[in-house]
């Protein structure tokens, strides 16, 4: 399966992406859809249904960030058609964009543990981060993770250092004692606990707050309706295609994600991957639904100091792009 897509480097914006060029792709007059994402268990079917053309006709072009920060800029700068971040990102993306703000099409999983604050020991609690230097992507999920933490536990952003360090610099900076802390996701906080870091926080702690979306801009969303249908089909296809092949499927993601097969199963308990009728009943009304749980986002970011206002949220999606319910 490797053997057939082709890897080069390109730089974009400020960040290093890679190209995943499908074989394929001339089989539709249409010009690829274009996917930014960085490496995240949650995104690994996204990249299946690339790779397998479950999405075909309509070929998929998967560039995969080092950070999330490239992701936002990249779709921002009118390089994506869709892309895959979290709510309080995409919530960041909307304030800044307006009218032209990207709208979710999916609803991709809820972190229950996956995203953490990791210490370096003897620190063994939040409150040892007092006077500790933390590394932080603070234009990206971190802000959230690290302002949620601080608040439940009694602390101040003052108590601290704060580091800006890009998630693709994390593990690095963490493990040559650059940074006491780090505040990371998946892999890298598997493979930092595997290497003696100790957990002092995580999304477990904030449930329903950190999730992962897929996000399409308006000019996808008005020319590209096939092809967006096509591509969450496909991520649904290749969710069946993985649960139908454990073994196998467990190799490719532990190769995606850089850590040992034995690992993956502990990365995916702290991620509530949606099925299809949860992703659904997510972009419908009511206090569960996604409008719902981004007005309540979007008050805590303010409280926090992260969002400057509160935004308007219930045009921010549209279930258009779900495949039909069977009867």
């Amino acid at each position: 399966m490797l053997a057939s897509r082709t890897v080069r480097l390109l730089t974009a914006g400020s960040g290093l992406l890679a190209l995943l060029t499908l074989d394929g792709c001339d089989r539709s007059p249409d010009p690829p859809l274009r996917l930014g994402a960085t490496v995240w268990a949650g995104n690994y079917g996204l990249h299946l249904a690339a790779e397998r053309h479950f999405t075909d006709p309509h070929p998929v072009r998967i560039l995969t960030f080092p950070s999330a920060t490239d992701v936002i800029r990249a779709l921002m700068a009118g390089q994506l058609d869709v892309a895959c971040i979290t709510a309080d990102e995409f919530l960041l993306t909307a304030l800044q964009t307006g009218p032209t703000a990207p709208k979710a099409i999916l609803v991709i999983d809820v972190s229950l543990g996956a995203d953490a604050i990791l210490v370096k020991p003897p620190a063994r609690t939040m409150a040892d981060l007092r006077g500790r230097r933390v590394g932080v992507e603070s234009t990206a999920l971190g802000a959230l993770m690290l302002a949620r933490a601080l608040q439940l536990h009694g602390l101040q952003r003052t108590d601290i250092t704060v580091a800006q360090v890009p998630y693709f610099d994390q593990e690095r900076q963490f493990r040559e004692g650059r940074i006491d802390a780090v505040v990371t996701y998946e892999p890298v906080r598997s493979r930092l606990v595997a290497a003696g870091a100790v957990e002092v926080f995580s999304s477990r702690q904030i449930p329903g707050e950190v999730m992962d979306l897929l996000v399409a801009t308006p000019a996808a969303i008005r020319n590209r309706g096939p092809a967006l249908r096509a591509l969450v089909a496909g991520y649904y296809r290749a969710r069946a295609f993985g649960t139908a092949n454990g073994d196998s499927a467990r190799q490719q993601l532990s190769r995606y994600l850089r850590i040992p097969a034995e690992r993956v199963d502990s990365v995916l308990a702290g991620v509530q991957m949606l099925d299809l009728p949860g992703a659904r009943a997510m972009l419908g009304p009511g206090p569960d639904g996604l409008a719902a749980r981004l007005a309540r986002l979007a008050e805590t970011m303010v409280a926090g100091g992260i969002l400057a206002h509160p935004i308007p949220t219930d045009s921010l999606m549209t279930a258009a792009f779900l495949p039909p319910a069977t009867p």
